[in-house]
């Protein structure tokens, strides 16, 4: 590499040149089109230098450092960002750029495979229904660009978009701040958090709730009281007074139309509480704050006042009656019981997962939450997040006590709710440490503001916390490249599977394939299924074959062999009651004997794989009772004898059907793919094929 040829004496030149050039050139840029504010303006320029340190090559972190550096110089010049007007715009129109480069442009996995099926065919998802995302997501199903898939994983880029930006604003109001720089890099920070990035490029409903939870805060921010900065406001100018009885009319107007634009708000924010619940039912955990919030600002509601509240409140939660109207379109005309509906959109069947006491019982959970709430930001950012919540308590008491609570309910919840995937649940609670850590940025560089050359240097290196997070996390959560089950289920649904057949898949195969089904239309007279154990996949498997119909496993199932016969159909495995007697004709045939007891009768291929590789089919004969179990393997080989790829081995028909079942005469397809290799060169190879013992290297004799 380049940076490795460098003399150890001389590391220092190269990057000293590039900062002294990015100074040259950002000081003409600055000298044309106006001044920064602060005499300092060179030292973001540093950041650009820290790439001569890196211990690594590391392409992504040089451009970080070197575009983040000359941005944070240059911009301070336009008065439109020195004021801060289009630094709203410049977060979202960056941010979603980001998130958009790194979008699954596909069916993903899980939930999010579930999502891209259900949102768009209007279906209904696991409890608790998520009525909302699923409308939102049919919405964006019919934009005409990309995959079905990718579209809705737009709604999640387009919901995290929107709350980084209000949390810039959040934090401008909060920090109390004309400044542009704190409150981005607190935003950005949220923005490229892994698990907050990671929601944001996926069909989830997590970003959406992270929405709501910013436009909350932003009401509470809005309505309550702030006392500490009231005791710290600036007198009247010289002469001039504050005459409270001159039009007493005036005030009680201004006084009165304030209270009413009061009402407004709380009444907007019960829709929004009742939207939110429709998306997800963590919303019960906003409450507790939104209730202290009620009792630091009640608002002066009159009884109509109350009713509207309630009914916004209402609309927001009728959407979940989307649920039981559409249950019998997709369950033959059956109607969902009261019983039934409640039990779905409360979540009872994950009730066990929900232990509230533990936080008094499982000491252990503490570490496990407390390692995902530091996650985001690292202990750094943590410790500025409690300066900033300790500013906050100081400056605005209330809004520090609802964000706390807040905080508080979601941290329980994380101790109390036992699945894997709890850091999701955390989100909220790691953007009020964004919002923390924002405030405290804020104060940092107001308590400097006499000292711009401290100030510009603590902003160049408090802005390390998200640039650090965009070029770690980056490739980490990145989903452009993912598109390898898309492929695969394309290939499978291209075999000549016969018509009516049913495919037995696990929960991972069963994406790609009900998505190309169910939503692009491929193959729909297959039946495609998803068990929950082995012995529901043996009882289907039993009944299907009993019925005639033909059945092949896209999932491992054992114990087959000795009571069925299999054989290969590319990845897939046919499932039969009969043996394979006769080679087909596309096959080519081939002379070679293994040992006494197995032919190799003939091979189908090369043919495209999914994954850019080549697919083989090999056709194998038992002549009589074989003895022991067999692995095939392969390798390729060039011309001089040297081997660029082998297989490790494994019993034929993709692991199913060991040789020590096979019945004399009967032919098993047994199917392999030599994967791709960019470092392989083009030219002739030979494909060598044998058969050993498990664990063995002395291979069954091969005889012409």
């Amino acid at each position: 590499m380049l940076v490795e040829s460098f003399p150890a004496r001389t590391w220092f030149i190269p990057p000293l040149l590039l900062v002294l050039g990015l100074t040259a050139v950002t000081a003409r840029a600055v000298a044309r089109f106006g001044r920064p504010h602060a005499p300092t303006f060179p030292l973001p320029l540093l950041l650009a230098g820290l790439y001569a340190l890196w211990p690594r090559v590391d392409p992504l972190a040089g451009w970080t450092l070197v575009t983040a550096g000359v941005l944070i110089t240059i911009l301070p010049a336009w008065e439109v960002i020195a004021t801060g007007r289009a630094v709203p715009w410049l977060l979202a129109l960056f941010t979603f750029a980001v998130y958009l480069r790194t979008l699954g442009p596909t069916v993903g996995q899980a939930d999010t495979f579930e999502f891209q099926v259900v949102a768009p065919t209007l279906g209904v998802a696991h409890p608790t229904g998520y009525p909302l995302y699923i409308l939102l997501g049919w919405l964006f199903s019919r934009l005409p660009v990309g995959q079905v898939a990718w579209r809705v994983n737009l709604t999640s880029a387009v919901f995290a978009t929107a709350t980084v930006v209000l949390l810039d604003r959040l934090v401008r109001r909060e920090g109390e701040t004309t400044g542009w720089l704190p409150p981005l890099l607190a935003a950005l920070a949220l923005a490229f958090s892994r698990t907050f990035w990671s929601q944001a490029i996926v069909a989830e409903v997590y970003a959406l709730h992270t929405l709501f939870v910013v436009l909350l805060l932003t009401g509470l921010s809005h309505l309550l009281p702030s006392p500490g900065r009231e005791r710290e406001e600036a007198p009247h100018p010289q002469g001039w007074t504050a005459p409270t009885a001159v039009l007493p009319e005036a005030m009680d107007s201004s006084e009165e139309e304030s209270a009413r634009k009061r009402v407004r708000l709380w009444q907007g924010m019960m829709l929004l509480v009742g939207l939110s619940f429709a998306n997800h039912l963590t919303t019960a955990l906003l409450l507790p704050a939104l209730l202290l919030g009620l009792v630091l600002a009640p608002p002066r509601m009159r009884w109509r006042d109350g009713v509207i509240a309630a009914g916004l409140l209402a609309l927001g939660l009728s959407l979940y009656l989307y649920i039981p109207l559409r249950w019998p379109a997709l369950h033959q005309g059956v109607w969902m019981s009261p019983d039934q509906f409640w039990a779905y959109i409360t979540g009872q069947q994950f009730s066990g997962a929900f232990q509230p006491a533990a936080w008094r019982t499982d000491p252990t959970r503490y570490a496990i939450v407390g390692r995902l709430l530091a996650e985001p930001f690292g202990w750094p950012g943590l410790l500025l997040a409690l300066g900033g919540w300790l500013w906050l308590l100081r400056r605005r008491w209330p809004m520090a006590l609802v964000t706390l609570l807040l905080f508080l309910a979601y941290a329980w919840y994380g101790l109390s709710y036992y699945v894997p995937d709890i850091a999701v649940f955390l989100l909220p609670a790691h953007l009020v440490l964004a919002l923390w850590m924002g405030v405290a940025f804020s104060a940092l560089a107001r308590l400097l503001a006499r000292r711009p050359a401290l100030r510009s240097l603590l902003l160049t290196g408090l802005a390390l916390l998200p640039l650090s997070l965009l070029w770690t996390n980056g490739p980490a959560v990145d989903q452009s490249g993912r598109r390898a089950a898309y492929r695969w289920g394309r290939r499978v649904l291209q075999l000549p599977i016969p018509q009516g057949a049913a495919i037995l898949a696990d929960s991972e195969k069963i994406a790609p394939l009900y998505y190309l089904q169910r939503i692009e239309g491929v193959r729909p007279d297959l039946d495609l299924l998803v068990l929950g154990n082995e012995a529901l996949y043996r009882a289907e498997l039993t009944r299907r074959l009993g019925e005639g119909q033909p059945v092949y496993l896209a999932r491992y199932l054992p114990g087959l062999e000795g009571s069925y016969h299999l054989r290969a159909l590319g990845p897939l495995t046919e499932v039969g009651t009969a043996s394979l007697t006769d080679l087909p004709p596309t096959a080519q045939p081939l002379p070679w004997r293994f040992g006494e007891a197995i032919r190799l009768r003939g091979m189908e291929g090369p043919a495209p794989g999914p994954d850019g590789g080549q697919g083989i089919t090999l056709y194998w004969q038992a002549d009589g009772p074989v003895e022991a179990a067999y692995h095939v393997r392969l390798r390729l080989v060039d011309p001089t004898g040297v081997v660029w790829w082998e297989e490790e081995g494994r019993h034929p028909a993709n692991n199913f059907y060991p040789t020590v079942a096979w019945k004399p005469g009967e032919i098993v397809p047994d199917y392999h793919e030599l994967p791709p290799d960019p470092a392989r060169p083009l030219g002739p190879y030979r494909l060598e094929v044998g058969l050993f013992p498990p664990f063995g290297e002395e291979g069954l004799e091969v005889l012409p």
